[in-house]
């Protein structure tokens, strides 16, 4: 099988697909068992019945969510029944399976099903029943995030996480199933929703003259905003209290762009991440660099309406302000144990000060960095409390280029908070007042909270704490990796105490590290690495 993806859910989506929240870190821990059928009649395109035999025990072993395989079957036998009467197509009640099977007999009488149903409707398409039966399969988990993805979604799926360039009208949105309407969490810059006028926080309610509300699904709404460049496309639009009114819109190839970063005051960096993406945290790192270079002593970084993305970005976020090998985030499974994940070795601003903006859109990988960063007391938040989603699926690639995702574990922060259902609190609780468009800046009330105690703390700032550092850094390094640890003490050490420290403008990071030749310290300098 190829690659594995991890995703942290975020009922957030981008561009018209569903969108979770990519995570790029951990391997799969094994092989699902591969069950042969006794035959396999159904040919490309769709799903082969082994390759849906194949889903089932991946969720059976993987999923967070303890499911039968019985279960899971009659799962797809049920979502094949639902699609036959969609088609008019349903001739006979088709059976499902006794809960009591064991797993391997449960399997054999699928397939036994499974190919009566192919032979006896193959004119309501081989394809579509395939896909129904992996649909039903992963709808059977009671995972609210597992999905199905024929080739058309998993590829702009893929494509979007990865950051490439697309037809759309270039807005971040969430779908709203309470109102029946897509919400719109961002508008991405020099993109044609914004010349269009479209704002964050309106609602759209028709696309083309079609209500939202009485199209199949909200995900087929969505995607109805995608298309090719030039085509245009109708929204009507709810917008706070005024009467719904109508843009016709020009899509155009999407520019993506997870970060962007400009200066405030003077001496303040303020960073929009709008996606946790694949090359996210190389993003960050280079605008962090930028600004700093241009004379930004403090930071904002914005993650209001951030929906989530890979944690591996998330990691590499927070990584750039706390101490190597720190505590990021920690996935737990029910009798697994717990897999946490540390902080990468890495350009160093933990002693800059730094505010974040969360509101309930930040949701996911959002809430590992805000989260990470609190409990690590390297931010404080300033907004509302966050969505409040902990859970971590993987994106499995699936024959004939589809794809699913499911649920696999949850996460807590480094202090073991809770997050889901609960979300993450702000240090400082800031109200954007109701059915009021920001028009700009000066509207923004987190923002300008955030600029004020940010203009505060540098004021307040140490810029150059520490006079004995270069004396410890003389000696020419070997390795800017961690694991030169590991080559220093081939016989095992313990971290006892890591801080940041500034000196002559540079940023240097010290550990106290105890091993069976006594106590040493290990200075780190943006690279480099010295000890003595």
């Amino acid at each position: 099988m190829k690659k594995l993806f991890f995703l942290l859910a975020a009922s957030a989506i981008m561009f018209g697909t569903a969108y979770a929240d990519t995570v790029k870190i951990p391997q799969s821990t094994g092989k699902a068992t591969v069950v042969k059928a006794a035959s396999d009649t159904l040919p490309d395109p769709g799903l082969s019945v082994n390759a849906i035999d194949n889903i089932i025990l991946m969720i059976e072993k993987d999923s967070a969510y303890k499911v039968s395989v019985p279960k899971l079957c009659n799962g797809a036998i049920k979502e094949i029944r639902e699609y036959l009467k969609s088609k008019r197509q349903y001739k006979e009640n088709i059976p499902l399976l006794k809960e009591s099977l064991s797993k391997e007999e449960a399997i054999k009488a699928f397939n036994e099903q499974y190919s009566k149903i192919t032979a006896k409707y193959a004119s309501a398409g081989k394809e579509q029943i395939s896909y129904a039966a992996a649909s039903g399969a992963l709808k059977a988990i009671g995972d609210p995030y597992a999905l199905f993805m024929d080739p058309k979604a998993y590829k702009a799926f893929n494509d979007q996480m990865k950051g490439s360039n697309f037809g759309g009208i270039g807005v971040y949105v969430r779908l709203n199933e309470e109102k029946k309407c897509i919400d719109i969490l961002e508008v991405m810059e020099d993109n044609p929703a914004e010349s269009a006028g479209l704002k964050k926080g309106d609602a759209i309610i028709k696309i083309d003259g079609k209500p939202v509300s009485e199209m199949e699904s909200l995900q087929k709404a969505n995607e109805s905003l995608r298309g090719q460049p030039g085509t245009e496309v109708t929204v009507t639009v709810k917008r706070g209290t005024l009467d719904p009114f109508s843009i016709r819109i020009k899509r155009d190839v999407i520019k993506t762009k997870s970060v962007s970063g400009k200066m405030m005051n003077g001496n303040i960096g303020y960073i929009r991440m709008s996606i946790f993406a694949e090359k996210t945290g190389d993003e960050m790192r280079k605008t962090i660099a930028e600004l700093e270079r241009q004379g930004a002593q403090g930071f904002i970084i914005d993650l209001r309406g951030n929906g989530g993305g890979y944690v591996t970005s998330a990691i590499q976020t927070v990584s750039l302000f706390v101490p190597t090998r720190s505590s990021v985030v920690t996935l737990v499974k029910e009798g697994i144990k717990d897999n946490p994940y540390l902080s990468i070795p890495n350009t160093k601003y933990e002693a800059l000060p730094m505010d974040i903006l969360i509101d309930k859109g930040s949701a996911s990988a959002s809430e590992i960095t805000s989260g990470a960063l609190q409990d690590h007391e390297k931010a404080e938040l300033i907004g509302t409390i966050s969505y409040g989603k902990a859970s971590v699926q993987k994106v499995y690639p699936l024959e004939s280029a589809t794809g699913m995702k499911f649920t696999t574990s949850h996460y807590v922060t480094p202090k073991r908070r809770q997050i889901d259902k609960i979300g993450i609190t702000p240090d400082i609780e800031v109200k954007l007042p109701e059915n009021k468009a920001i028009r700009d800046e000066k509207d923004d009330a987190q923002l300008q909270a955030a600029i004020k105690d940010i203009t505060e703390k540098i004021a307040k700032s140490d810029k150059g704490n520490g006079t004995s550092m270069e004396d410890a850094v003389r000696s020419v390094c070997a390795s800017n990796d961690f694991r030169f640890m590991s080559v220093m003490f081939p016989d095992g050490y313990e971290i006892k105490k890591s801080e940041m420290v500034i000196s002559g403008g540079s940023h240097f990071e010290h550990y106290t590290v105890e091993s069976k030749g006594g106590t040493r310290s290990v200075w780190f300098r943006r690279g480099s690495i010295c000890s003595k």
